[in-house]
């Protein structure tokens, strides 16, 4: 816990709090703003302090992402493999497209025959292999969206909470609902005149 100066002006409307006025922190990282008697907390570390709160491992989304990254990495081995059996299936037929068959030998042609068979089988293996790699690429970028997701929607109920504890504060401090919901539309009626078009 730590005592921190405020000398920022008070939103409009608000009084503004002399130089001896004192804002209690419990938000040790760098970034948080504090007004009066509370600590506004930015996305980046809200969410890491709902992350903590939750007992989850900071780096559980990154390996998720790994996870995501080693099944891409499949999916592109096995679309090269598959570039790889299209390209020795054409080259097949194109030994019996050069007209040479006929002079040679019947085991020669039962060989080439077999060599062009095996390569159309050998081009739906490699696909087959080639979209079980899609699928678990998906799957995968599919467990790192939920888990995100959760994430989010657990961040979202605690920026409301911040909002709530904010408006609570500010009443504290002489504000009405009235002075709340009238900065609040013209805070946000002046940064949609700032934001470019």
């Amino acid at each position: 816990m730590s005592s921190v100066e405020t000398a920022r002006p008070a939103p409009p409307g608000f009084a503004s709090p002399s130089s001896e006025s004192r804002a209690t922190s419990s938000c040790p990282e760098e970034g948080c703003g504090t007004i009066r008697n509370v600590v506004i907390r930015p996305s980046a570390v809200l969410k890491l302090t709902y992350l903590r709160t939750r007992g989850v491992a900071e780096d559980s989304y990154e390996e998720g992402l790994v996870r995501q990254h080693r099944a891409s990495l499949r999916r592109a081995e096995a679309e090269e493999a598959f570039a790889r059996k299209c390209v020795e299936e054409i080259r097949a037929f194109g030994l019996a497209d050069r007209g040479e068959l006929g002079s040679r030998t019947p085991n020669f042609v039962v060989s080439i025959a077999a060599i062009m068979a095996r390569s159309v089988e050998e081009v739906f293996v490699a696909e087959k292999d080639l979209v079980d790699a899609q699928i678990e690429e998906c799957i995968s970028r599919l467990h790192v969206l939920r888990r995100l997701q959760e994430e989010v929607q657990g961040c979202v109920a605690t920026a409301k909470s911040q909002v709530a504890s904010v408006q609570l504060a500010l009443r504290g401090s002489g504000a009405t609902d009235g002075d709340i919901e009238q900065n609040a539309r013209s805070t946000t009626e002046a940064r949609s005149l700032s934001d470019p078009l």
